[in-house]
C-alpha cells in the first residue's frame, strides 16, 4: 500500500500536490491540511495546534478524513490517538517512534496503517528564507526548532524501514535529509505498474 506524507517544508508547492491521484491515501502534516484538504488523514502531535486549528480542519476537509494526535509522551516515543470522527476520539494504542516533529510521527501512522511504500513531499528539514511553505507559525508555536536532530531522526526511521521491507522515499524538492530521492512522478508511476 502507498501512502504520502505531506509535511510542510519551504519546497512543497501546490503542483506537487495536485499531481497526486485521487483515492491515493495521504497523510497531511499539521497545516497542510490547507494545501491538500482532499487528504485521508491529518496528523499533528501538538495539543496546542489542535486547540487553534480543529475547527478549520473540521470545516476544510472531507468528513470522511480521519484526524489524529498522540497523548501520554514519553521521551522518545508516544502513542497515537485517531478521531475516527470529527467529534470522538478512540484510541488506536500504538506506539511510536517520536523523533521529536510530527512530520515523522505520520511517517510512523503510514507504518501502522499498512504502507509498504511511503512517499515524502516537504519534507525539507532545512530553512531556507521561512521555515514553511506558508511562512512561520503564529507566535507562540515552534518553528523549525531542532532540525539538526530531526535529520539523525529521519536516518534512524529510515534505516529501521529497510529492515522492516518498507520503501521510505524522498520526493521534497529540496531537503537535507538521507532518506533514498526521487520524483512523484515516478513514484506514483512505479506504484501503478505494481
Amino acid at each position: 500500500m502507498l501512502v504520502v506524507c505531506i509535511a510542510s517544508g519551504p519546497s512543497l508547492t501546490q503542483e506537487q500536490v495536485d499531481s497526486i491521484p485521487d483515492g491515493t491515501t495521504v497523510i497531511c502534516v499539521n497545516d497542510n491540511y490547507r494545501i491538500y484538504p482532499k487528504c485521508s488523514h491529518v496528523f499533528a502531535a501538538d495539543s496546542k495546534w489542535w486547540r487553534r486549528y480543529h475547527k478549520d480542519v473540521i470545516s476544510t476537509v472531507s468528513p470522511t478524513c480521519r484526524l489524529h494526535t498522540t497523548y501520554k509522551a514519553t521521551p522518545r516515543w508516544e502513542r497515537v490517538e485517531g478521531w475516527h470522527t470529527h467529534k470522538t476520539p478512540s484510541k488506536i494504542g500504538v506506539n511510536l517512534f517520536h523523533g521529536g516533529n510530527s512530520g515523522l510521527l505520520a511517517i510512523e501512522l503510514a507504518r501502522v496503517l499498512g504502507a509498504t511504500k511511503i512517499v515524502l513531499l516537504g519534507y525539507d528539514c532545512r530553512v531556507k528564507g521561512k521555515s514553511h511553505w506558508f511562512g512561520d507559525h503564529p507566535e507562540g508555536f515552534r518553528n523549525a526548532d531542532g532540525i539538526d536532530e530531526w535529520v539523525v531522526a529521519f536516518d534512524q526511521l529510515d534505516k529501521a524501514y529497510k529492515k522492516l521491507g518498507i520503501d521510505l522515499v524522498n520526493c521534497s524538492l529540496d531537503t537535507a535529509l538521507t532518506i533514498r530521492r526521487s520524483t512523484l512522478e515516478k513514484e506514483l508511476e512505479n506504484s501503478m505498474c505494481v
